[in-house]
């Protein structure tokens, strides 16, 4: 019984203290972090022209860098960078 009730708490508590951790940042901070993101994600499409948004997605998140498939696919399109949407073959 407590096993569940410790997970729900931990939970509650992670997303509260990333919360606070977030709101806590400064704005130029912020900038920095989503510049990095964007130079990261358009630098891995270049280099792997046939990775499709999931794999670049994979990737980034294993250098510990959460970002979702679709912003990624909004990332390339405003840079005007051709990924296949699909793994490659």
């Amino acid at each position: 019984m407590t096993g569940p009730v410790v997970a729900v708490l931990y939970l509650i508590f992670s997303q509260a203290l990333g919360l606070a951790l977030l709101l806590g940042r400064t704005s130029a901070a912020k900038d920095i972090e989503l510049l990095v993101r964007v130079s990261l994600v358009v630098r891995r499409a270049r280099e792997n022209p046939r990775w499709g948004y999931i794999r670049l997605q994979g990737e980034l998140l294993k250098l510990g860098h959460r970002v979702g498939a679709s912003t990624i696919r909004r990332i390339l399109q405003g840079h005007a960078q051709g990924v296949e949407d699909q793994f490659a073959p």
